[in-house]
């Protein structure tokens, strides 16, 4: 019964769970978490790594991933890495450690982490890469954006508007220039067409 009523089970009465919930708040009794998570197996933690979360982008990631985690009752454990790629796999341990029940991952270089990755594969515990390429494929779920052609369209669009030379702003070591360059117009036609420069991490934009 105890049980039941603060976990807000639905097989007890709402008199019932008030007396319980007030007994429990005079007596200062809080839950125990991992007490809970030896006996169900899971933690009801879901873990997010996000390469930079001054980022407008990834704050914005980090606020609808956090929504949904509240809906559904779930604890949120938030990791940056900073934009350096070598953190990767220290925040993939962390989250193992802490016993997550699944991992939201924007890993802007998969590969790094390719051993830490497949050791979540092999303990089944679900881990998504929100931004996954095409070679992304065994042992791995993720999400993939075919950022090549969204970029063939945005340079499209810019060239519609009249401008002629374009700065792409991100990390060099990113997948996200090789990205940008296979959406870049390389064709004669678009020879008017000039990258100036792909800018290192542009800081508190």
């Amino acid at each position: 019964t105890v049980s039941r009523a603060l976990n807000n089970h639905s097989r007890i009465s709402v008199g019932t769970r008030e007396k319980v919930l007030k007994a429990a708040k005079k007596l200062g009794y809080r839950p125990v978490f991992a007490a809970r998570a030896l006996r169900t197996g899971r933690t009801d933690m879901i873990g997010l790594i996000l390469p930079d979360i001054r980022s407008p982008f990834y704050a914005e990631y980090l606020k609808s991933v956090e929504r949904e985690c509240l809906k559904r009752k779930c604890q949120l454990m938030v990791m940056e890495y900073s934009m350096d790629h070598s953190r990767q796999n220290d925040c993939l341990e962390k989250m193992l450690q802490h016993r997550c029940d699944g991992v939201i991952a924007y890993f802007e270089n998969p590969v790094q982490c390719k051993d830490m990755l497949d050791e979540f594969w092999d303990q089944e515990i679900p881990c998504i890469n929100g931004m996954a390429g095409p070679e992304a494929v065994a042992k791995r779920d993720g999400v993939v954006v075919k950022l090549g052609a969204a970029i063939a369209k945005a340079v499209d669009y810019l060239v519609h508007l009249g401008h002629r030379q374009i700065v792409c702003v991100g990390s060099l070591d990113s997948l996200h220039i090789e990205k940008f360059l296979s959406g870049f117009p390389h064709d004669e036609k678009d020879s008017k067409v000039e990258l100036l420069a792909s800018y290192d991490r542009l800081i508190g934009f």
